[in-house]
């Protein structure tokens, strides 16, 4: 794996004086000894390396580097280290279709899939919503407990995004609103610094919507 320089060129330290043996003479050295570090280290830039490798250079440099680069540094290192995780996790979903919490979907040619998780067995009442949320379509099928996938063809309703919502009508004839799933393949990651967004159908997920992930 390629190594490489997280911050750069070191900044020196302009010393008082010329002896390398005088407390000036030891920041320079090190500021030396912190160059040679980072050039030399292989860090896990974009790989999320969670090998025994690089735990070892992090215990490494709790333990004995620490008197020479001082705290402070050791943290910006430990935590750029951890500011990559969460990134690299999300990077791994790209390509994967996930379906997750919410009521949006999309028509092409004339199809769509409305998902959704019954709680209990019933009628799945579903109404369908155009981008200005004017009722396009009705359907009324009877499902199930647990996830449902209800096709809806209508060579009507052009091709764009909609939303969608589902009540259900249960033997006692009490209607509740049904949670709602959307589904796409992700096609990018956004880190939004407090939390980690995966871009569907143009539109960005929540991380932490995500209910699973599909093969295809």
């Amino acid at each position: 794996m390629s190594t490489a320089n997280l911050f750069g060129v070191v900044p020196q330290i302009n010393p008082a004086t010329a002896d390398p043996f005088g407390q000036t003479g030891t920041a320079v050295v090190q500021a030396e000894f912190l160059q040679l570090l980072l050039s030399r280290m292989a860090w896990p830039l974009t790989s999320g390396d969670q090998s025994s490798s690089s735990v070892s250079q992090l215990d490494w440099l709790a333990e004995s580097a620490v008197p020479w680069i001082g705290n402070d540094l050791l943290s910006q290192l430990t935590g750029m280290q951890g500011n990559l995780n969460p990134m690299n996790q999300g990077v791994a979903y790209i390509g994967k279709r996930v379906v997750a919490h919410g009521n949006h979907m999309t028509m092409t040619g004339g199809s769509g899939e409305a998902r959704f998780a019954m709680p209990v067995a019933g009628t799945a009442n579903i109404t369908l919503f155009d981008a200005s949320g004017q009722v396009v379509k009705t359907a009324s099928l009877e499902a199930g407990a647990g996830e449902q996938r209800f096709a809806i063809q209508d060579a009507g309703l052009p091709d764009g995004g909609y939303t969608f919502a589902v009540t259900l009508t249960d033997a006692n004839g009490v209607t509740i609103a049904v949670p709602t799933l959307e589904s796409g393949v992700v096609e990018g990651v956004v880190n939004d610094t407090s939390r980690l967004l995966l871009e569907v159908n143009g539109r960005l997920i929540d991380l932490l919507d995500v209910r699973k992930v599909e093969l295809g």
